[in-house]
């Protein structure tokens, strides 16, 4: 057992002279959902950590999927215990679902995570938290101080991603919302294991038993003290945050008695009179904190939380496992359409204009919030970050099947309902001549419609749209062939108002004049773009109108010794790109709505590190065995112009493993920064974002970095579905030239401990074979030159890219049920049903300094502010017409 340190002189006296000096020890046990065992295995770990935890005095409860599932599954036999605990006071419930990943993660999935843990938190018989614990994501974005502020919570008590020492700062979002920030100096686990006396009870006595757990704990409070007492004193906070804990820990049966001890011992031997030590909580620990402080003088922080000075931040998991962020977003966007379909059709029922059917709309409300409640977990930071075992995934993925396909059968059953149909439950719906497309955005657009094809147009001739409008008005629109897995479809471009439903049936031509390209033909165009594609596969983009230049697609590998939480480079390895290779270009699909050209190439790559897979552990150089990766892409150029970017479908065939493959792309007059979507807002950040430090966890700059689908640069925008790491590229006088977008990141283990990239172990040595990405994976992003527009018309052009029409029977009508007229685009984040069916929430978002003038028209009669998950404020704003500053608001319509 090591000795008391002598504590500081100064710090002493400081402590000393305190009225009132209290340590406040929170018992708890940090339970990951999914890491580095499946959750089966995680589930009967939790269930031996509560058989003791409802017998201790004090608990915290960090997640509430946790209890709901002990209540439900393998603790019945101790429920009711656990239902006295919380009943009785004892067990603090953090009234969060989950504990996400807020960077990788919807950025609803917040707000969902506050809804379901307060929910479960009041049905469990506890009161909900009105604290934000979020200890082991790893960092917290810009805003997270206003989506804090917008759920009603008082502080936010977190860990990872700061780089200064306080322990308590007021925290500012860029709109100005200002929350008390805790960081809890050591972490979650500063105090685990507080009364382990080094021998096993029963092997003395028990009093000298208790007189070692005494002294084993008196020591490490004292270390507490002595590292980071000046740390509080800066801050004038005399009360420190002890956290009895760690991973899967059981809690410490004895604290409150050795606590007493302990007590004592400060007392006598560092003349602190006052000194109290205690069994606690958080909210009682930011009770004491926020009367003793004056809020006044805390120092004032602005920004990210992304720094890996005292504790990883591990920002490689925004690659490993790129397949759980694509389906992710895939999920994320049904799940926001079906929130705007089941909202539409409880603003039609309320108003009377369609009648009830078997399609009730409860019954939509429950199929949307099934597929909330089903992502959830799969957003949690350990199993989205995708740095877990191989056997933890089958669980998330499906999950996010199941959150889909509950989302997917809401949003049909509403457009159905909507059309006073029923839908017909097979796998699509019904192939009909006249069918109808609705645009759920509030931005007027030209929107990318996919017909089914029926009976007798299933030909190759030439095809038109016959559009009816919501006046009667009636346009024709050219139509082009696709051929999908399941059937062929007919795409059309058309341009629609926000929010509204078109009448639309496909009608055959005799015939079609289409421009017919040799196979020579490297050169395309439409009214705003002319496209080079070039001999090595890389593309030449010029915009027309002011004769920009923008070259790209340009592929590029390099050697990954790293693991899922962090890349590392190979020294002496070849940056290997496209550059250098021959490309085959052929047009595959050419017709009135779109040009489609096919650009195959290829990459000679080592094969992995210099090893046999799985013995690879400490190797740091690659194969000199060269193997073949075929690249395809298909580049989508649209002839409306209104729709302004080029698109793109990669299909890697990775042949490969230790590795990581990017795509570029040049970004014309950038200076020395790169915006990227984050939740609720576009973050500006410089090329190397993270500059490391000496005595840092991580201590080398960090340039890869992480976006929500969208990053410009310069002139240029870039759009991406799922794809969440980029870095900016720089030339020799450090302006930003290029932007790379992460396609896979191909690793064979979870952990290592030999990284230059990052000291130490991360987590186990595991093996992760399925990690490596081995096989075709498909990608998809767009380009246009957008770069330089405000925040909210980026972020509005990005669902457009996300969201194409959505599809349902002919007759289903949303015109006018809810008109939102904007001054400027901003962004729309949900429309979504309150948990009651009875009202539905619009929330806005305005990530630009300047204001904006928003009008809610439709079928309902109030509109008014309120809380996040649809509570009308005590004196709630009319918000039929309102101007929103930068920052964010929640309509309650009904």
């Amino acid at each position: 057992m090591s000795e008391n340190e002598p504590i500081n002189p100064e710090l002493l006296a400081w402590y000393r002279e305190q009225d009132e000096v209290i340590f406040d020890v929170v018992p708890h046990s940090h339970l990951d959902y999914a890491w580095y065992r499946d959750r089966e295995s995680s589930k009967m770990r939790e269930i031996e950590a509560f058989v003791k935890t409802v017998k201790v005095d004090k608990f915290t409860l960090e997640q509430m999927i946790t209890a709901k599932e002990f209540v439900e599954g393998g603790g019945k036999q101790i429920k009711q215990d656990l239902l006295d605990m919380i009943r009785e006071g004892r067990m603090e419930l953090i009234s969060m679902y989950t504990q996400p990943d807020v960077f990788l993660s919807p950025q609803e999935l917040e707000f969902w995570n506050f809804e379901f843990g307060e929910k479960i938190a009041r049905e469990l018989g506890g009161e909900p938290s009105i604290d934000k614990y979020l200890p082991d994501s790893f960092g917290q974005p810009e805003t997270a101080p206003m989506v804090a502020r917008h759920a009603g919570k008082r502080s936010i008590i977190s860990m990872r991603g700061f780089e200064h020492d306080w322990p308590l700062f007021m925290w500012e979002s860029p709109d100005g919302s200002r929350v008390p920030t805790f960081m809890i100096p050591g972490g979650y686990a500063n105090a685990g294991h507080l009364t382990d006396a080094g021998m096993e009870r029963g092997t003395v006595p028990p009093e000298v038993f208790y007189g070692r757990q005494v002294d084993a704990a008196t020591i490490a409070i004292r270390a507490l003290m002595n590292r980071y007492g000046n740390r509080y004193k800066q801050v004038d906070l005399p009360h420190m945050l002890v956290m009895n804990g760690n991973d899967f820990t059981k809690p410490d049966e004895d604290l409150p008695q050795v606590l007493e001890g302990v007590q004592e011992k400060i007392r006598d031997e560092l003349g602190i009179e006052n000194f109290k030590i205690r069994t606690s909580s958080l909210g009682r620990y930011v009770d004491l904190a926020l009367r003793t402080v004056d809020m006044e003088k805390l120092p004032t922080y602005r920004g990210e939380m992304r720094h890996g000075k005292e504790h990883y931040v591990l920002r490689g998991i925004d690659s490993a496992r790129m397949y759980l962020k694509q389906r992710m977003h895939e999920v994320e966007t049904r799940i926001y359409d079906a929130g705007v379909l089941v909202s539409l059709l409880i603003l039609a029922r309320n108003a009377g204009q369609v009648g009830e059917n078997d399609h009730a709309s409860w019954q939509q409300v429950v199929g949307w919030l099934r597929g909330v409640e089903q992502i959830q977990p799969v957003g949690s930071h350990d199993t989205i970050s995708g740095c877990g075992s191989d056997d933890a995934y089958p669980l998330p993925l499906s999950l996010m099947t199941g959150a889909y396909n509950s989302a997917n059968q809401a949003a049909r059953n509403s457009i159905a309902a909507l059309g006073n149909r029923h839908d017909t439950y097979g796998p699509y719906q019904h192939k009909e001549r006249g069918q109808t497309f609705a645009n759920l955005l509030p931005y007027n657009r030209t929107v990318l419609v996919e017909v089914p094809m029926e009976g007798e147009l299933e030909h190759d001739r030439g095809l038109r749209a016959v559009v009816i409008y919501s006046d009667s008005k009636v346009v024709t629109y050219p139509a082009q062939l696709v051929q999908k897995v399941d059937t062929r479809y007919a795409v059309c471009a058309l341009p629609m108002q926000s929010m509204s439903s078109v009448q639309v049936r496909l009608e055959q031509l005799d015939s079609e004049e289409l421009q017919d390209y040799s196979p020579e033909t490297k050169s395309f165009e439409n009214n705003r773009y002319l496209l080079d594609v070039l001999p090595n596969g890389t593309i030449k983009m010029t915009e027309k109108s002011t004769g920009t230049v923008m070259k790209g697609l340009v592929f590029e590998d390099q050697g990954d010794r790293g693991d899922e939480y962090n890349f590392c480079f190979v020294d002496d390895d070849i940056v290997r790109t496209t550059k250098d290779s021959q490309a085959v270009v052929r047009v595959v699909n050419e017709g009135p709505v779109f040009t489609e050209i096919q650009i195959d190439t290829q990459l000679e790559i080592p094969e992995g590190l210099d090893g046999p897979e799985g013995a690879v552990r400490q190797v740091e150089s690659r194969s000199a065995n060269l193997v073949t990766m075929p690249i395809s892409t298909k580049l989508r150029l649209y002839k409306d112009e209104s729709i302004d970017r080029i698109e793109f479908v990669t299909t890697i065939d990775n042949t490969a493993r230790d590795h990581r493959v990017r795509v570029r792309f040049d970004t014309p007059n950038a200076v020395d920064t790169v915006r990227a979507k984050e939740p609720y807002g576009m973050t500006s950040r410089p090329a190397v974002p993270i500059q490391g430090g000496d005595g840092w966890m991580e201590s080398m700059p960090i340039a890869t970095t992480h976006n929500q689908g969208v990053v410009t640069a310069g002139d240029i925008t870039l759009y991406n579905r799922g794809l969440p790491e980029h870095e900016a590229l720089t030339d020799d006088a450090g302006t930003i030239n290029e932007v790379a977008l992460t396609l896979l990141r191909s690793v064979g283990y979870l952990s290592r401990g030999n990284l230059k990239t990052r000291p130490g172990w991360a987590g186990p040595g595991s093996s992760t074979p399925d990690a490596q990405m081995i096989g075709k994976n498909t990608y998809e992003y767009a380009v246009s030159f957008g770069g330089q527009q405000s925040a909210g018309e980026v972020i509005a052009r990005s669902y457009d890219y996300f969201h194409k029409a959505e599809h349902g029977f002919a007759g289903a009508n949303i015109n006018g049920l809810l008109d939102v007229a904007m001054s400027r685009k901003i962004e729309m984040p949900t429309l979504r049903p309150t948990a009651d069916g009875q009202a539905v929430i619009a929330r806005f978002s305005n990530p630009d300094d300047e204001p904006v003038t928003i009008k809610l028209s439709g079928a309902f009669a109030a509109a008014v502010e309120c809380t996040y998950d649809g509570q009308p404020l005590d004196k709630a704003t009319d918000m039929h017409e309102f101007v929103l500053p930068r920052g964010i608001v929640s309509v309650r319509l009904s």
